[in-house]
């Protein structure tokens, strides 16, 4: 396919990501500023709602699209909420054999940091940056690397972009990133 044909499913992709969107996603409740972790217990899962214990917590995610049949039996997790100018960014760490393999993350603004060196940063639509700041657009098929035979798998849930005469409002993120040791980024199965 030639430049100007790829550049073309880039951004009609980049458009329906954020148009298509159904609803935000939700993780809580989570305190301000607190870090909770531990192994994962009495998983419930009935889309679009998913609950399950950390710790002393019961921690609720809505909206995030993920398979059903899920193992936790060695599935652990890290929660965090931090505070930001813009508002709120929370983040979900699945972790499997003390690896992290899922990251659900809920309002994240420009700026954000991701695993492996990434940052998202906004130029009129969800944009990438490499550990070396080369700016990417969010991949079509989803997959971001491959490393030791694993894919790096991005899909942004939802955009939330505040109107234009709100100057202290920065656009809203939702994401999931996850490891597949599939060829592509299907719906990750947990």
């Amino acid at each position: 396919m030639s430049v100007l044909t790829n550049c073309a499913v880039a951004l009609a992709a980049g458009a329906l990501a954020m148009t298509s969107q159904a609803a935000p996603l939700r993780i809580g409740p989570l305190p301000l500023d607190t870090v909770i972790s531990g192994p994962v217990s009495n998983w419930q899962q009935q889309e679009p709602l998913l609950q399950f214990e950390l710790g002393d917590h019961t921690l609720s995610i809505e909206n995030a699209g993920l398979a059903n049949g899920v193992d936790v039996r060695r599935l652990s997790a890290r929660a965090q909420r931090e505070a930001h100018p813009a508002g709120p960014q929370t983040r979900l760490y699945l972790q499997r054999d003390g690896r992290d393999w899922l990251l659900l993350a809920a309002g994240l603004h420009p700026g954000a940091s991701l695993p492996e060196g990434w940052t998202l940063f906004w130029q009129d639509r969800p944009m990438l940056a490499d550990a070396g700041g080369h700016p990417q657009t969010v991949p079509v098929g989803g997959r971001l690397a491959r490393h030791q035979g694993r894919a790096l798998c991005l899909r942004i849930l939802d955009v939330r972009v505040p109107a234009a005469d709100d100057i202290e409002s920065e656009p809203e993120i939702d994401l999931l990133l996850w490891r597949s040791q599939r060829r592509d980024c299907r719906k990750p199965g947990i």
